[in-house]
């Protein structure tokens, strides 16, 4: 049998907030305080091999980024469950469900029985005292009138997609910091569909997820802290003066009012 030509191909590299450690040869997250923001999945800039420190007075914005995906992320949570969230979860008999494709997408698959939904779920402490965005990438393809791609944050719906189409959509959402979220990013057959044996043939394919500002992750870039915050002793977040101190020019240390000022 005669084997076809070899070829020249990149060795995948690391993305935003990566590099690779040199002892386990994988791309690991920047450490706390440092960041890394060239996207290098393609492995067109070489092997970084470091992240940069944030300086003094500034904090690591770390983002949680998927794309150009090789397994599904062990963050995102699959779940398979009733559209009422009232049914037993072993009636969504999916073959596949969420699962990496050729092109390197999430994909749900097709076949979702009536009334299921497919889940991709997740849990997000957002730390940057800015505030944390998501900004999610899909396409949704052969969707029936009843059957949505629905984004909810905290048992809240933000976002509904019911339109098919061959293009690719963006969905930006900004979350409150210093808090706790769950997010749940969903695929809803029609529960009011009633031919017997119906399998949806609805599909999404999940192109990317980034999440912003999140605890866990690796630095993207250096951030100033805010005005009456200095940044803490690993640059990887800030803190509030305490009462009857300020920021210093710098933003490195707390000092105290001025006389004739109270705070």
């Amino acid at each position: 049998m005669k084997l076809p030509p070899d070829q020249r191909v990149a060795c995948r590299g690391c993305g935003r907030g990566e590099h690779r450690d040199t002892k386990t040869n994988q791309c690991e997250y920047c450490a706390p305080g440092f960041y890394q923001g060239e996207n290098n999945h393609k492995g067109n800039l070489g092997i970084i091999r470091t992240c940069k420190q944030c300086q003094a007075g500034g904090y690591a914005k770390r983002v949680m980024e998927f794309r150009e995906f090789e397994e599904s992320p062990r963050e995102l949570l699959a779940i398979c469950s009733e559209t009422n969230d009232l049914g037993q979860a072993e009636n969504c008999n999916i073959v596949q469900g969420f699962h990496v494709d050729a092109n390197g997408e999430l994909d749900s698959g097709v076949g979702l029985p009536i009334g299921q939904k497919l889940q991709l779920k997740t849990v997000l402490r957002i730390d940057d005292p800015a505030g944390g965005k998501m900004v999610l990438r899909y396409k949704l393809l052969n969707a029936d009138p009843n059957e949505k791609f629905r984004v909810s944050v905290d048992g809240l719906t933000v976002h509904i997609g019911s339109q098919s189409s061959e293009e690719y959509q963006t969905f930006e959402y900004l979350m409150l910091g210093d808090a706790e979220h769950v997010v749940d990013i969903a695929l809803l057959s029609d529960f009011q569909e009633r031919r017997p044996g119906f399998k949806s043939r609805a599909r999404v394919l999940l192109q990317s997820a980034v999440f912003e500002g999140t605890q866990l992750g690796g630095g993207v870039e250096c951030r100033t802290c805010p005005k009456g915050y200095i940044s803490n002793a690993k640059r990887s977040g800030c803190e509030r003066c305490p009462p009857g101190k300020t920021a210093n020019a710098a933003q490195t240390a707390c000092d105290l009012c001025p006389p004739g000022h109270i705070k």
